[in-house]
């Protein structure tokens, strides 16, 4: 008993005075599911069937979008771009999911996995948002 609580005391220290050693911010899983599905081979990645959270489109951004572009694709200002580091980083895609004119979700794809050739500025709703992965050289997703 006295081990249990001693423990339990010693995770509660270690989360005061270690900020973000316990959090409950997890990371998101819809990189790695995309890299265990072109892992595993998958011919296409349904990104509607991977999000937990319900959204109306989704829009991917290439590496160097400023700001001001991804609020006139979206459509409305999003104060959540300061958190990304797409204008400034090549190594990234940036992928956002909308729902009723505000931002659901939305994450940074590493360029491992290639998403720039989905860029465009109407997005793609969830029956649409289903794309080929191409292995040719580099590994790409492709509108079907």
């Amino acid at each position: 008993m006295y081990v249990g609580r001693a423990i339990i005391c010693a995770g509660l220290l270690l989360s005061l005075l270690l900020p973000g050693a316990c959090s409950s911010q997890e990371p998101d899983p819809l990189p790695r599911q995309l890299r265990l599905a072109v892992d595993a081979g998958a011919e296409t990645f349904d990104f509607a069937a991977h999000t937990t959270v319900p959204w109306d489109r989704m829009y991917v951004f290439g590496p160097y979008t400023s700001r001001d572009r991804v609020e006139q694709v979206l459509g409305f200002a999003w104060r959540g771009y300061q958190q990304t580091s797409i204008e400034g980083f090549d190594g990234v895609c940036l992928v956002v999911f909308v729902r009723d004119g505000s931002v659901v979700h939305w994450y940074e794809q590493p360029r491992h996995i290639e998403l720039g050739l989905l860029a465009n500025d109407t997005g793609y709703t969830p029956a649409e948002a289903r794309f080929r992965i191409e292995r040719e050289g580099r590994i790409t997703l492709e509108p079907p």
